[in-house]
């Protein structure tokens, strides 16, 4: 099972937001900053949690087993299929929960009257 880089990738840049965040923190003694810096932690440890999780094939209504673990005579997919849903719920809910915290973090910004246009 591979690991799907996307979220890897993505997971990487968010921790490196959240690293330069803190590194401001410290050096400039921001204490209101600690907050994003976190929340952006939490939303780059859901992404690598996604990024790493198991990605289990469904098709039709069967589990389609990897060939490696398939090879033995006795395969109990409850393991699998669990961990794959314990993986899946902790990535929503970092990830859920740090995109609405810093939607309201950064409420100001994003609810701001823009330049009206013409229609």
């Amino acid at each position: 099972m591979k690991p799907d880089y996307l979220f890897v990738a993505a997971g990487a840049v968010t921790l490196g937001v959240s690293a330069v965040l803190v590194l401001s923190i410290l050096r400039r003694r921001h204490k209101e900053a600690w907050l994003p810096a976190l929340l952006w932690g939490c939303l780059s440890a859901g992404l690598l949690v996604q990024g790493y999780a198991p990605h289990l094939e469904i098709r039709g209504k069967f589990l389609v087993v990897p060939a490696p673990l398939g090879a033995s005579s006795t395969f109990d997919a409850r393991p699998i299929v669990e961990r794959e849903r314990g993986m899946e719920l902790l990535s929503a809910l970092l990830t859920g929960g740090a995109a609405v915290g810093l939607a309201w973090w950064h409420r100001s910004a994003l609810t701001k009257p823009g330049i009206p246009r013409e229609v």
